[in-house]
This record gives structure tokens, sequence and C-alpha cells, in this order.
């Protein structure tokens, strides 16, 4: 799990995610690991100009929280909120004349 999160964050320039600790956000996956497997790949055209992503759901998650926010239910969005899209530091850097 912590490769999935904490070092995948990490290597993105991320550091608030991926870890449970004070200051950081909530953002967790609550799954059962006897059960949690990848359905499917697929195919989806939600991006503007029906621009394309492959998405991979997956069975045996229970719930999804951003910020401390519930996001998913079992599978179904519960209307919150709470995420934001996030840039590395790279991202930022190259954005304000600092690259």
């Amino acid at each position: 799990v912590r490769r999935l999160s904490f070092d995948s964050a990490s290597a993105y320039g991320i550091y608030d995610r991926g870890m449970l600790r004070p200051g950081l956000a909530a953002d967790m996956v609550i799954f059962d690991p006897d059960t949690v497997q990848p359905r499917k790949q697929e195919v989806v055209h939600d991006f503007p100009n029906n621009g394309w992503r492959m998405r991979v759901l997956a069975d045996g998650i229970h719930y999804t929280l951003t910020n401390g926010e519930v996001l998913l239910d079992h599978g179904k969005p519960t209307g919150a909120t709470s995420g934001q899209v996030l840039r590395n530091g790279r991202y930022l850097a190259s954005h304000n004349g600092h690259a």
C-alpha cells in the first residue's frame, strides 16, 4: 500500500499525500484485501473535446475518501466535492517562471 500511495505521491513531488499523519490530507481507500481486484480496463471519453483516458475500476473497495470526506460509498458517488487537481512542484515552478 505504501508503494502505491506515499512512494508514488513523493515520486511526483506531492508531499502532503500518501500517509495518515496530522497535517497531511486525509485521502484513503478502504478495501477488503481478500476480495479487492481490478475490473476490465475501459476507455472513457470524459475530458473536454471528447478527450479520452483509460479507466480501471475495482471490486472489493468499500469507501474512497478525499480530504477526509467520503466520495464513494461502495462504488456510488456521495456528492462530496472535496477533491482538487494536484500539481507537483516541478509543474508549479515551470508555470510560475521559476523553471
